[in-house]
């Protein structure tokens, strides 16, 4: 686990949350196929899907990363 300032601690916590549940998304929507995928996360495509979930995946790490100690 990563070691945070105590003033972080609250909002580290919510983004770790956020992260795991982002990357139990992430797979799932992989395991959907195309249509599900789509209708799931109103997209085009699933790539699209994809990517959505790991920009947000992405997004929460830099978060994490600035707040780590």
């Amino acid at each position: 686990m990563r070691q945070f300032r105590v003033c972080d601690s609250i909002d580290a916590y919510e983004f770790d949350k956020a992260l795991d549940k982002a990357c139990d998304e992430l797979i799932r929507v992989d395991e959907m196929s195309d249509a599900e995928a789509c209708a799931y996360c109103n997209t085009d495509t699933k790539e699209e899907a994809l990517q959505g979930i790991q920009e947000e995946i992405d997004y929460i790490e830099f978060q994490l990363n600035r707040m780590a100690v």
